[in-house]
């Protein structure tokens, strides 16, 4: 009887402890207004989009404009790196990797930095077939997708921990 109560509430304490219960969740308030910088155009787009899903209206600024709000997203990389390679030496595995650097300014002389980093292995014909090919589309579809829940999320705690402030 000890044994189960107490593997009860082990696996209550983990599975409060990771967040899961936080998942899909709402976790602050953003701006109803966010300047956005990036040297990524696709990552841009669909962090754009995402902010205005959530009611956020976004307007895209240049280096030389310093407008708060400002989400910027510099240094951004995609990387396609080997994995596994076959008997000849072809890549048959590949780690696809996008990172960019994150930082929030909710106003002038305060910033939050934070560098994120995302990425998938695939599966890949040594033929480079046209299935493998959109295979690798969708997938960097995917990571700029996961990327930019990823930005939300963080842009959710700064936005709401700036406010408390």
């Amino acid at each position: 009887m000890k044994l189960l109560l107490r593997s009860t509430l082990l696996i209550a304490l983990l599975l409060t402890g990771c967040g899961f219960h936080l998942k899909d969740t709402d976790v602050g308030v953003l701006p109803t207004r966010m300047h956005v910088l990036s040297d990524d155009a696709a990552l841009m787009q669909v962090v754009s989009q995402h902010l205005q899903v959530r009611g956020t209206q976004v307007v895209q600024v240049t280096a030389a404009e310093l407008v708060y709000p400002l989400l910027e997203l510099e240094d951004t990389e995609r990387s396609r790196r080997p994995l596994v390679l076959d008997q000849a030496g072809r890549p048959t595995r590949f780690n696809l990797q996008i990172s960019t650097r994150f930082r929030f300014s909710p106003e002038s002389g305060e910033y939050f930095f934070i560098p994120l980093q995302i990425s998938k292995a695939i599966d890949s014909d040594v033929d480079q077939s046209t299935a493998a090919d959109q295979l690798e589309q969708s997938t960097w579809q995917y990571l700029l997708q996961s990327m930019s829940s990823l930005i939300l999320t963080q842009l959710s705690y700064l936005s709401a921990s700036s406010m408390e402030q």
